[in-house]
């Protein structure tokens, strides 16, 4: 069996050299792992954005998607004289926890309406909203379980569904965003005196975001002070 021999260092108090170079590569290395991973969490958390959800006003079933789509607009608007700007359904984006949103770009329209083919689901074809949750947006945001889940995340038939179709639950398959087949919108909201102002939320990911960016700060400057 081979001997090993153990040799104990001398205390020599404050002249002792102390080597800090692990430390330091130690530091840096958490430092740029931190930045590294910041950099793949980014889009990450931008990918989903999450938004001010407008106000449902009321949904209905219309014979007539043209001059009926716009009195109802105009009752939900208590305008008379409310026009309203029709587009396909195309340009509709997904947002985080069951949204979606349509930028309608430098349009800031008061009020909007989604329309939708509903099938034997025995759910109401359009849905009015008011465009309140962010103030002067040209966003229109609204969620699945505002819509019934006609676009998703949910079992968009009622229990007393029209014949032939069977409901199912959840029928997860039949309720998805290809069912809005356009958006109209139009009018103003009521001026309350209040300047507009953006009020979206940051998504969850962004303030991981922020926190990570601190932890590398801090490493760099341990690694530094040492």
């Amino acid at each position: 069996m081979q001997a090993y021999a153990f040799r104990k260092i001398p205390n020599r108090g404050s002249t002792m050299s102390v080597n800090k170079k692990p430390c330091k590569f130690i530091s840096s290395y958490i430092a740029g792992a931190l930045l590294a991973f910041a950099g793949v969490v980014s889009p990450l958390a931008l990918a989903a954005p999450i938004y001010s959800v407008d106000t449902l006003l009321g949904s209905a079933t219309l014979a007539n998607s043209g001059d009926d789509e716009v009195e109802a607009l105009r009752a939900y608007a208590d305008d008379a004289t409310l026009t309203r700007t029709q587009l396909s359904a195309a340009g509709v984006a997904v947002g985080a926890n069951g949204q979606w949103f349509i930028d309608v770009g430098l349009a800031t329209p008061g009020y909007f309406v989604l329309k939708f083919g509903t099938g034997t689901t025995n759910q109401h074809t359009h849905f009015f909203f008011k465009n309140d949750g962010a103030v002067g947006n040209t966003k229109l945001v609204w969620t699945d379980a505002q819509v019934n889940f006609l676009t998703g995340g949910g079992n968009c038939y009622i229990p007393d569904a029209i014949p032939p179709k069977t409901p199912k639950t959840p029928d997860l398959t039949s309720c998805n965003i290809t069912r809005l087949s356009h958006f109209g919108f139009g009018g103003v909201l009521p001026d309350d005196g209040v300047p507009p102002t953006e009020t979206d939320i940051p998504e969850p990911g962004s303030l991981a975001l922020a926190g990570l960016g601190l932890l590398g700060l801090f490493a760099a400057r341990k690694k530094r002070v040492q």
